[in-house]
């Protein structure tokens, strides 16, 4: 007698974004048993105890009556490399139903090295991006480089499999990279995304008219924008760039924007990469020290450099601003000794 109940015909047919979704996540983290001679017939999948939300998701989906079961932080040990492994959950559904049916389409025991799953005969057209959302949450990545402000979006699998996924992101344009990761089966490939607008792409077609996924991976998603503005700034012509080193303690970041044509956070990415502080750059644009300045100016008559000493401020830029002060004070040049 069982102790729980379960919609064992959930996947019978795949018919909604809801199933499409949840097919794409056993494929990516779910172990199907099934094993007639043993009268071994189940479902389980394990999440990280901060995804947990995704399992009750599906709990209700399935309308499972029993618990989720909590797993123990542990060390274990592989290729003599000690990993930890934090707080787990797990569902666990026992039914010879739901076993053959996943079966059938081709997620088999080993799903690593044995898939053989057919996307395109299996889920519809209309519902391709919320299985691959299912499977990108469960076995994908999505990264940024903070030096390089380069945004990744990474799967991988067997290759039969990960070939179809490339299909489906080439019918929409996407541009992808397949390869054989170091020490990998040798069936076992990766298929990467790189491009920015690629990756935007995939964004949107991924989380369009979604109900749920994981927030966690949406979150880095969501700089994809953000990333595009500094991009922009990241190429700089070698004319921008000589001018912008000639003439940055002569103007203030806004003036620098203005004149260039970028983003002022645009600026301080290529003024950092140059090895210049935004202190340095941005400290006379203090109308308050500035007006110090002139009026201590006025009351010694100290020149620009010992003044850039006395304030700690760059000699030159102090110059340019104390000619322009004057000039607007008695409209005539000044200059400073």
């Amino acid at each position: 007698m069982k102790l729980y109940t379960a919609n064992e015909t959930y996947f019978d047919v795949i018919d909604s974004p809801q199933k499409a979704y949840f097919l794409g996540f056993i494929i990516g983290d779910g172990h199907v048993n099934y094993y007639p001679e043993q009268y071994k017939y189940s479902l389980s999948i394990n999440v990280n105890e901060k995804d947990k939300e995704i399992l009750e998701i599906l709990k209700a989906e399935l309308k499972y009556t029993g618990n989720l079961y909590n797993i123990e932080p542990r060390t274990f040990t592989i290729k003599n490399r000690k990993i930890y492994s934090g707080r787990q959950y797990k569902i666990a559904i026992y039914s010879k139903y739901l076993a053959t049916t996943l079966y059938n389409y081709g997620i088999l025991p080993n799903k690593t090295y044995t898939l053989k799953f057919d996307l395109f005969k299996i889920i519809p057209k209309e519902f391709h991006f919320d299985f691959l959302c299912g499977f990108f949450d469960a076995d994908g990545s999505i990264t940024i480089n903070n030096k390089t402000k380069q945004m990744r979006f990474h799967l991988a699998g067997l290759n039969t499999f990960i070939y179809q996924i490339r299909e489906l992101l080439n019918k929409q344009l996407i541009n992808s990279t397949i390869y054989h990761p170091k020490q990998a089966h040798n069936k076992f490939l990766a298929l990467e995304v790189s491009n920015i607008q690629d990756v935007i792409k995939i964004k949107k077609l991924l989380y369009q008219n979604k109900k749920f996924f994981l927030k966690r991976k949406k979150q880095i998603f969501d700089k994809s924008e953000e990333l595009i503005q500094v991009k922009k700034h990241l190429y700089w012509t070698q004319e921008q760039e000589q001018w912008l080193i000639d003439n940055y303690q002569h103007y203030t970041l806004d003036e620098l924007s203005y004149k260039l044509n970028i983003s002022k956070n645009g600026i301080i990415h290529k003024l950092n990469r140059l090895g210049y502080t935004k202190r340095r750059y941005n400290k006379l644009a203090d109308e308050k020290l500035l007006n110090k300045i002139w009026k201590r100016y006025l009351e010694t008559g100290y020149s620009a450099y010992k003044l850039s000493k006395e304030f700690n401020v760059p000699a030159s830029s102090l110059f340019d601003k104390l000619k322009q002060l004057k000039a607007n004070y008695n409209n005539s040049y000044l200059e400073v000794k």
